[in-house]
């Protein structure tokens, strides 16, 4: 097997563990028959709610860019009437409520008076035909008026929900997205009632109006592959035909004839009793697997459609025409590229890097080498793209940014979806010019008070230094910073050496082995050479002659075991040992005590003794001796 095909075979193990991890991690929703959704269909006809559907004229297809930026949906907020005043002839006579658009307006049956002699009278409503004749004019009025202002109310009781969502959605932004959605699917038998075509949409706000933007901007219609695959009798190629049917004669989830169409070749083509229908009365059940339109928006974790992405990956690893990414085949670990090439390859990425005696590029916080690229690409280019997942550095690449372009003088405006990301992308903004960074967020006052803060920030650093010292210290670091960098890519060369040799090869005795090789050989005759002492310093002679390697060598028939383990024998210091001309002075001082020892008892020496004595019988005469020393003891005294 080559790299390459092995790199791609450990890739698809890998990227199916991910799919099947995040799977386990994240279940595909089933149901949202009682999920709190917004279902479009019931949204009022008004003319603050206006919505873009149906299929695109040749125009709107011709012009797509600009479609692209048109709003899908726009909501603004209703303005409300109030119920017209029942006449004078009517009041304290009706109950409360009757402000209400979805109240009915009634009145009470009979009130108390109080007469001029304080006397308590009781009149019905009906007694006067004037009050009767009047109230039934006004009810006439009135209804008109809340059959005009219903749907006003549901407009502004829609508003009023989506700017609770608006908001929900400046705190959670990070975490969930919204999408617009359309083909509910039923499998009964699987318990799934859930759409099948999806969009992400995004939230937009202008207070000024006040309205609200629901822009799908470039955003792909997307199949809900996750979905599919929940159901066993579906096979992969089947989800993998439609999907690029879809990709080949895209529909909306508000489009009209196209949409539909789409909608019945799925559901006849993944079910051989699948059914599209026209209309589906909500709360009823269907015997087999169908499939009908009610477009609805809902709110999905982020992590939803990385189980789509990971479908798109394993498919492109599937077409014998793709290669492995260099960069992913050596996280599996499969190299498949030569030493010359990956050498290559890192030598450019170095030299990306401005080193020299004016270094154009100056960051304020640390910078990776892709950072040091997109600014040299701004050199350039009037724009350049950055995509990256979440937590891969885009914010504090844009606070390094910002520093470089004030650097060059330059003023900066930075725009975002949220404003969440804008007190982020402060924050990372290094601490010595977040003074110059002014947000314009929702409130005015906040604006104000960080431009008052900043001018009192320059105005105090302005008193402290001048011109002449700031230069200076400019120039003092610009030379600090030179040497850094200079001795920056000197580790940085040395790192790369260091690296690269892990995977030349080392020449023994005029043969060229891989290290790997290498290894091998050493771990196969450890037992053989493994008393050889470590580390070996490379360049080193060795420290004895040939003569004295064969001495060494000889001693082996010469040397028996008793031998080997005296040898073994952990040896005195030579700082301990005593000099020689002490050694021979204490040698001789013990043999004269021997011999005056000898001289004073000789019948103990003469080796006559009776021998058999028990180790109990000497330690017996032992305490005799010490008791009989005793009592000589107390005489002397």
């Amino acid at each position: 097997m080559t790299p390459a095909s092995s790199a791609k075979e450990r890739l698809v193990q890998t990227f199916k563990f991910l799919k099947e991890l995040n799977e386990l991690r994240n279940p595909v929703p089933r149901d949202l028959s009682e999920a709190d959704v917004m279902r479009i269909n019931t949204w009022p006809l008004h003319p603050c709610v206006q919505m873009r559907r149906g299929d695109r004229t040749e125009d709107e297809a011709n012009d797509a860019a600009e479609m692209e930026m048109e709003p899908l949906i726009r909501i603004q907020r209703a303005r409300l009437t109030p119920c017209p005043g029942p006449p004078a002839i009517l009041d304290g006579w009706l109950k409360p409520g009757w402000q209400s658009v979805d109240a009915e307006a009634q009145v009470l049956e009979s009130r108390n008076f109080q007469g001029k002699d304080k006397q308590t009278s009781t009149a019905a409503f009906i007694d006067d035909p004037e009050r009767v004749a009047s109230l039934n004019e006004w009810i006439v009025v009135r209804e008109k008026w809340a059959e005009a202002e219903r749907p006003a109310t549901v407009a502004r009781q829609l508003f009023e929900r989506i700017h609770a969502l608006w908001t929900m959605m400046q705190r959670e932004g990070d975490r969930v997205e919204l999408v617009l959605a359309d083909g509910m699917l039923s499998v009964a038998e699987h318990f799934i009632q859930h759409p099948v075509l999806m969009q992400r949409i995004n939230l937009e706000f202008d207070p000024a109006l006040p309205e609200f933007h629901f822009n799908a901007g470039t955003e792909k219609v997307e199949l809900h592959r996750a979905l599919l695959r929940l159901v066993p009798s579906i096979e992969g190629r089947m989800i993998a035909h439609f999907d690029k049917d879809l990709e080949e004669q895209p529909v909306e989830p508000l489009g009209g004839e196209s949409t539909e169409g789409f909608f019945r070749r799925l559901v006849q083509g993944l079910f051989n009793d699948g059914e599209f229908l026209e209309e589906k009365v909500r709360g009823t059940a269907t015997s087999h697997p169908s499939i009908w339109r009610e477009p609805l928006m809902f709110l999905r974790p982020r992590t939803a459609g990385l189980s789509t992405t990971l479908d798109y990956i394993l498919e492109d690893l599937d077409n014998k025409d793709t290669q492995a990414p260099e960069g992913l085949s050596r996280i599996v670990g499969v190299e498949t590229k030569d030493t010359s090439e990956i050498r290559t390859s890192s030598d450019d990425k170095a030299s990306r890097i401005p080193t020299g005696t004016e270094p154009d590029i100056l960051f304020s916080k640390p910078a990776n080498e892709e950072q040091y690229e997109i600014a040299a690409r701004l050199m350039k280019a009037k724009a350049v793209l950055v995509q990256g997942p979440p937590g891969t550095g885009k914010t504090h690449t844009i606070g390094n940014l910002l520093g470089y372009l004030l650097s060059q003088g330059k003023t900066v405006l930075v725009t975002a979806h949220t404003t969440k990301a804008l007190r982020v992308l402060r924050r990372q903004v290094d601490q010595a010019l977040q003074p110059l960074a002014l947000s314009v967020l929702e409130s005015d006052a906040e604006g104000q008070a960080q431009l008052s803060r900043a001018a009192q920030d320059i105005a105090d650093r302005l008193s402290r230094t001048d011109s002449a010292s700031l230069r200076r210290e400019a120039g003092l670091l610009r030379d600090k910073r030179r040497k850094l960098l200079t001795s920056k890519e000197a580790l940085r060369r040395q790192l790369r050496d260091a690296r690269f040799s892990e995977v030349e090869e080392i020449v023994v005795g005029g043969e060229g082995l891989n290290p790997i090789d290498v290894a091998r050989r050493v771990r196969a005759d450890t037992e053989r050479d493994g008393w050889i002492p470590e580390p070996l310093q490379p360049g080193i002679s060795c420290p004895l002659t040939d003569v004295e390697i064969r001495q060494l060598y000889s001693s082996q028939g010469i040397l028996t075991l008793a031998d080997e383990a005296q040898l073994t024998v952990s040896q005195p210091a030579l700082a301990a040992l005593v000099a020689p001309a002490d050694f021979r002075l204490l040698a001789a001082e013990r043999a004269g005590a021997d011999l005056r020892a000898q001289a004073h008892r000789p019948e103990l020496w003469n080796g006559t003794a009776v021998a058999g004595y028990t180790t109990t019988q000497l330690q017996g005469l032992h305490q005799r001796v010490r008791q009989a020393a005793a009592i000589l003891v107390d005489c002397n005294t």
